[in-house]
């Protein structure tokens, strides 16, 4: 039996594949070096991969980035010569459902060593006064990591709603959800960690893809993105504050939980990729990032699926 939970344990689990396609086109024969760059999902406490593998016709390998120790395919060759590459993973995993215990503190939970990895400012997710003004009034009264957290939370989803029309949405600019009001899922979280991060609060950000909760097979439109905090009395704490504004009857559910069905793909912002990019660091990497001799390509499709197993 594939499972990652003891048969007293009611979270919940799901077994799937998942299936990743990119093509980079309109590759120029005068290219002297392409190079393609795609997440690969790591294993967590709440997900295992049980098989994952690669198929394009250049060879690349899954290296290791040294901050947030993502896993990455990397593969670099001259262009196709009927200007397109291809390639495509399949993986298999497990995801179980993620639950916060907030009981007692467990006396054998040790802070992570690069917990303060999360307490500085990323580029579109700045520590600054305005931040600090807006989350020490929002959790005034408020004592202790998670009642902050959760006033931080509430606070976001009532400022923001689930609107992806116009422009400046998706890129996860905290100025601008905090402007604006709306945006994705980015959005609400780049927001939520501007807040708790100037209330020296360490938090994180990972992305991957979202699962229709009725099991069967389909397309998957994009991507999904969530937070982290770090309580002392429980660990890693996660919220997912944009599903709580699309299902307003599960909010108090996602400060604290996730359900199974996502995959995560990558953790942090602001990343420099294995071996490096010569272009500047990825906001936040979950679609294929690709370099034509050096320089950024963005001419390149994608499309993700999946299909339930036993």
């Amino acid at each position: 039996m594939l499972s990652l939970a003891s048969s007293a344990d009611a979270q919940k689990e799901r077994h799937f594949v998942f299936t990743y396609e990119a093509v980079v086109r309109d590759l120029p024969a005068s290219a002297k070096k392409v190079e393609v760059w795609l997440p690969a999902p790591p294993d967590t406490r709440e997900q295992r991969v049980l098989d994952l593998k690669f198929t394009s016709p250049v060879e690349g390998a899954v290296r290791q980035e040294r901050v947030y120790g993502n896993r990455i395919w990397h593969a670099s060759a001259g262009p196709p010569p009927d200007g397109a590459l291809h390639v495509t993973q399949r993986l298999e995993v497990v995801r179980r459902e993620q639950k916060t215990d907030w009981g007692e503190k467990n006396a054998d939970l040790s802070a992570p060593d690069n917990l303060s990895l999360f307490l500085r400012p990323d580029r579109l997710v700045p520590i600054t006064a305005r931040f600090e003004e807006m989350a020490r009034e929002e959790t005034q009264g408020r004592s202790g990591v998670v009642a902050q957290a959760r006033a931080l939370y509430d606070f976001v989803l009532g400022r923001m709603s689930y609107d992806r029309s116009g422009e400046g949405w998706g890129r996860g600019d905290a100025n601008y959800a905090c402007d604006v009001g709306r945006g994705n899922c980015t959005d609400f979280h780049s927001l939520f960690m501007a807040l708790g991060r100037s209330l020296k609060t360490p938090i994180r950000f990972w992305i991957g893809f979202p699962l229709p909760p009725e099991r069967g097979e389909g397309r998957v439109a994009g991507y999904h993105c969530w937070a982290e905090f770090w309580a002392p009395e429980a660990g890693w704490a996660p919220v997912d504050i944009s599903e709580a504004d699309r299902h307003p009857e599960k909010a108090g559910y996602f400060f604290g939980n996730l359900d199974e069905n996502r995959l995560v793909f990558s953790l942090g912002r602001d990343l420099a990729l294995e071996p490096g990019q010569q272009g500047p660091p990825i906001n936040f990497f979950i679609y294929p990032y690709v370099e034509v001799d050096g320089m950024p390509w963005d001419r390149v499709d994608y499309r993700f699926s999946y299909r339930d197993l036993p």
